[in-house]
């Protein structure tokens, strides 16, 4: 993410992300307690990158309606060559 962030690969850029920096939490509830309680006045999407269909990410009702969670599951196959490209 940081590369292609850095080079402008994205249709966001990192100026336009929460503390301008890829966040690694998994947990709907700890992301929320931590980064949802500042005013925000738009609605904000959370682009999630999963490598399984099966991870939770709930948000309470409070929250539910300002956030848009975008789940992108990757692929084994393209995790392998990210790994061998290594």
């Amino acid at each position: 993410m940081d590369i292609l962030l850095d080079n402008d690969l994205l249709i966001f850029t990192r100026e336009e992300m929460l503390e301008e920096e890829v966040i690694r939490c998994r947990e709907g509830k700890r992301f929320e307690e931590r980064y949802l309680r500042k005013g925000f006045v738009d609605k904000i999407s959370v682009i999630r990158i999963l490598d399984s269909r099966r991870e939770n990410f709930k948000l309470s009702k409070a929250y539910e309606h300002k956030v848009d969670v975008i789940n992108v599951i990757t692929a084994p196959e393209i995790e392998m060559l990210i790994i061998f490209k290594k």
